[in-house]
């Protein structure tokens, strides 16, 4: 009987190990500030077993601690001239402008994100 329980209590393991969600890193994109094309942080993208994308955002700005910012995926990386150079937000689908929880929104739309006490 010990034995069955044992081959049973593996083979459970193995089916629950089984479900997990695998992720690969596809990606990646630093985020720049519009003001000085600085560096402030990066966007990791990784695909999932199930066949999502699952993008995960670090944000570093210490000079922006304890505020909101706006986060968007332009067409172009250069913020250069105040961001005028990134021309639009990313819209492959043509949406309406919005952001990620609203009923419409195009895939540029993040939103925004509050920082904490260090800015991250």
């Amino acid at each position: 009987m010990k034995k069955y329980i044992t081959l049973g209590f593996a083979c459970a393991m193995f089916a629950l190990s089984s479900c997990s969600k695998t992720e690969n890193k596809i990606g990646v994109a630093n985020l720049l500030s519009t003001a000085d094309n600085k560096a402030i942080g990066t966007a990791n993208f990784f695909s999932t077993s199930d066949g999502k994308i699952k993008m995960d955002i670090e944000i570093n700005m210490p000079e922006r601690a304890d505020s909101t910012v706006a986060v968007h995926f332009h067409e172009h990386g250069d913020c250069g001239n105040m961001g005028e150079n990134t021309h639009g937000h990313w819209n492959p689908t043509n949406e309406a402008h919005g952001k990620w929880d609203s009923n419409a929104y195009h895939s540029g739309d993040i939103g925004n994100i509050k920082l904490d006490g260090e800015g991250t």
